[in-house]
């Protein structure tokens, strides 16, 4: 059970077993034909409230930037899509070498 004002959920990993590229569509987009198949195995990711309202990471991780951080995005697009408006910090636990699971 996470501390109290955190969310903790599972980021289940995938193994794509194929990926083809089809073609293109007129938006210059690819078409894709995949077969993706869950795994039993994956990582974990923390959300906690904060006072105000900006979107932190808890470490600083200097070889990402804060707009191509995956979680930083998620976290941006929760908040923008809720009714509960507050921050929270954005904590992919697979950026801690003791909770990584998965190769980055």
């Amino acid at each position: 059970m996470g501390a109290p004002g955190t969310l903790t959920l599972p980021a289940p990993a995938k193994i794509n077993l194929f990926l083809h590229v089809t073609g293109r569509r007129s938006d210059g987009y690819h078409t894709l034909e995949t077969l993706l198949v869950p795994i039993d195995y994956g990582d974990r990711v923390t959300l906690a409230l904060r006072a105000g309202p900006e979107i932190v990471r808890p470490r600083d991780i200097t070889e990402l930037a804060l707009d191509d951080d995956l979680a930083v995005r998620a976290a941006r697009l929760l908040q923008r899509h809720s009714t509960f408006r507050s921050s929270c910090s954005a904590s992919p636990d697979s950026r801690e070498a003791s909770a990584k699971r998965l190769n980055a």
